[in-house]
């Protein structure tokens, strides 16, 4: 398939998607504003790494219609999950999770009046004639990007982010615990941990406890270049009892409890985080800016997110009983809003559960979180070097 430079003077406009399906197979169509180009192949099952069988598209120029959303899968026998991402200003990558019978279908990508179909065939082929193979084959022009090594990274910048510090010492436990303090700590061993590979640079948006507002703290990643940007912060909860470890990447909060997580950790939108008069028009601006979803890697996020937590999860259990795994989530959080990479929030425990305040206070504790989120962040690389890059 050959494609050509259109030259296009703004992106088409992504407005909805519908999803049918039948005992043979299913067919997403996407509906675009106007005629772009497409990428698309499929990547194996992960067995290292437990990662599913994957199917991308990446869609250019385009971009989304304000409150765009991807179709619900009720019952789907060929996909788990299905997530998209803005990963440049210009291109829009979609990502199929893949079940089994997915990973064996034959995957169609055409051009029709409406946008872009998605087709795929559950029946297992027999035939051994090219034409039939379970995967799609890239194009002939895109063959360079089946090496991953050729796209492989010799060095990787890391932004850790001890959330609060200073005057703001986040959230309280009952014993007297503070979240600055917690994450700080935990925030440096991480970086030791990071430290011991020669591939990794990092940089911590503070190393003591001083004052930084949110606006600053992603500003900092983005002047540093930064290829991830992990905020490190400890849940709280009215309720006593609430317990458990989460990972967060940025979208539109998708439950309450994500919402209130967020408006929590939002807590410092106030003038002065701003830099503008309250009430003027440029304050109005930003906070409006802070609800957007302007990350142009979520899909990424979200890779980096599932690794971490699935870490956090294994590191923990094996050593604390009754850790709760809350999964990993989305939500509209100030302090990723702007990143110019992939970037998580990893809410490590509830403070304010006396149990967890007594855990999240102990460095032993403290170790295996660091362990978990370096471990995560190494098998997200390790993933991603293995993944045909298109920018």
């Amino acid at each position: 398939m050959l494609f050509v430079n259109l030259g296009f003077a703004s992106p088409r406009v992504l407005t909805a998607a519908t999803i049918s399906q039948d005992q043979e197979g299913f067919s997403l169509q996407l509906f675009l504003s106007d005629e772009v180009q497409t990428d698309y192949s499929t990547l194996p099952f992960d067995e290292k790494n437990q990662m599913a069988a994957r199917f991308f598209i990446d869609l250019y120029p385009a971009t989304t219609s304000d409150g765009f959303l991807l179709p619900q899968l009720e019952n789907n026998q060929w996909i788990q999950n299905m997530r998209m991402g803005q990963n440049s200003p210009e291109k829009l990558r979609l990502v199929l999770d893949l079940t089994s019978l997915g990973e064996k279908s034959s995957f169609n990508v055409s051009k029709n009046e409406k946008g872009v179909l998605i087709a795929a065939k559950g029946e297992i082929v027999h035939s051994p004639a090219p034409a039939k193979v379970a995967a799609v084959t890239p194009p002939k022009t895109q063959k360079t990007l089946e090496k991953p090594k050729q796209s492989k990274k010799s060095q990787y910048r890391i932004v850790i982010d001890p959330g609060h510090g200073g005057a703001d010492p986040g959230a309280r436990g009952v014993k007297g615990a503070k979240e600055k303090d917690v994450v700080l700590s935990i925030s440096k061993k991480l970086k030791s941990l990071l430290a011991k590979d020669a591939q990794y640079t990092i940089f911590m948006t503070r190393e003591n406890d001083k004052t930084l507002k949110l606006l600053e703290r992603t500003r900092f990643a983005n002047t540093k270049n930064g290829d991830l940007f992990v905020s490190i912060h400890a849940n709280a909860s009215p309720r006593a009892s609430a317990k458990g470890v989460s990972t967060y990447f940025l979208n539109n909060a998708d439950d309450q409890e994500s919402l209130r997580v967020a408006m929590r950790e939002n807590g410092e939108l106030d003038p002065s985080t701003l830099h503008v008069p309250s009430g003027s028009d440029d304050y109005y601006l930003e906070i409006m800016k802070a609800s957007m979803i302007k990350n142009f890697h979520t899909t990424q996020s979200t890779d980096l997110a599932r690794m971490v937590q699935k870490n956090m999860i294994k590191q923990l259990s094996s050593s604390y009983s009754s850790v709760v795994d809350l999964g990993v989530r989305s939500a509209r959080f100030y302090v990723l809003t702007g990143a110019k990479m992939p970037a998580i929030l990893v809410e490590t425990s509830f403070i304010s559960n006396p149990t967890e305040e007594k855990r999240l206070t102990s460095s032993s504790y403290q170790d295996k979180i660091a362990k978990s989120v370096f471990e995560g962040i190494e098998k997200y690389i390790e993933a991603e070097e293995k993944t045909p890059s298109h920018q």
